[in-house]
């Protein structure tokens, strides 16, 4: 079991950030604010005429002013089992887990360049809990896995727009493969992923500018998948 971080963390394993980059909500220039726009005592777009203002109607741009903390954990186990079964005398057994769990809180920032959209998305539009528990099967020239993926909960901004934010649940997708080596170096392949053919929470909003499913999903929103795979090393 590891604490990580992008800086490192204090000894409960948090990571604070000041100053962080990044992109506030889209701008609009409304009329009669085009032509000088001020934002935290300095002004974007002046009297320069390096934009015109006429051509402006929406604008973004890049702020340090908010700090966040970041917390997390990543687990990490492997094993091999031993031949305690005639049928697994003849080859090898792994099962392993990978899961990571983490948290990001913005902890400051200025209200007038960041507004709660972009906090929500900076906090929660991805999964704060995820992993992955695997099985694998080697014996001779064959072998197989089965793996169980795990995403927790998030949320989207529909079309990134203010009034369109929805919650989704968790999301579980099962993938097998089974393989064999005709000759070495070569190996073929048949698989599936997503076999239970899962799909994520359906978009509440869909019937204003489309899109079924969340375009965020970590689970995507194709469903069931099969593959057939043929490699060769040389």
């Amino acid at each position: 079991m590891s604490l990580y971080s992008s800086v490192v963390p204090d000894a409960r394993g948090r990571a604070p950030v000041e100053g962080l980059l990044a992109v506030p909500a889209e701008i609009r220039a409304e009329d009669g604010d085009v032509a000088v726009i001020e934002i935290g005592g300095a002004y974007v777009v002046g009297d320069s005429g390096c934009i015109p203002a006429g051509d402006i109607g929406n604008f973004r741009y890049f702020t340090n002013s908010l700090d966040t903390r970041t917390q997390g954990v990543d687990l990490v186990a492997s094993a091999d089992l031993p031949a305690v079964a005639p049928v697994l005398e003849a080859g090898e057994t792994e099962p392993a887990f990978v899961g990571n769990w983490t948290r990001t809180t913005v902890t400051k920032h200025d209200p007038e360049a960041l507004n709660q959209q972009r906090i929500v998305q900076l906090e929660d539009a991805l999964p704060k809990v995820r992993f992955n528990a695997t099985l694998r099967r080697e014996q001779e020239r064959w072998s197989a896995f089965a793996q169980l993926n795990y995403f927790g909960s998030y949320s989207e901004y529909h079309a990134d727009v203010e009034n369109w934010l929805f919650h989704l649940g968790s999301e579980i997708a099962f993938d097998v493969e089974r393989s064999y080596k005709p000759m070495p170096g070569m190996e073929l392949s048949l698989g599936a992923e997503n076999v239970l053919d899962n799909f994520p929470d359906e978009n509440p909003f869909a019937t204003d500018v489309g899109l079924k499913y969340p375009e965020s999903s970590p689970l995507g929103f194709a469903g069931r998948f099969y593959y057939a795979r043929a490699r060769y090393a040389f």
